[in-house]
């Protein structure tokens, strides 16, 4: 058992990787996730950018701390 998975025995718990500041990593983590058809009953994305000094853009152009706080695409 997983420290992430301590206090959650009897419940699927699995721990997924992605990147936030990518959209291409983000459409293939929920390209995989969507594909095994099954319900997800919690998202927590351990994210956030807050106040950079300087603007940050992504590969895909947009401001990195906007981006990055976006989960649209892993919802069904």
């Amino acid at each position: 058992m997983t420290k992430t998975q301590e206090g959650c025995e009897g419940y699927p718990v699995e721990v997924g990787s992605l990147d936030l500041a990518s959209l291409d990593s983000v459409r293939s983590f929920a390209s995989s996730f969507n594909a095994r058809g099954l319900p997800l009953a919690l998202l927590i994305c351990n994210a956030g950018i807050m106040a950079p000094p300087k603007r940050l853009i992504t590969k895909d152009g947009f401001e990195k701390q906007f981006q990055v706080g976006q989960t649209k695409l892993l919802s069904p």
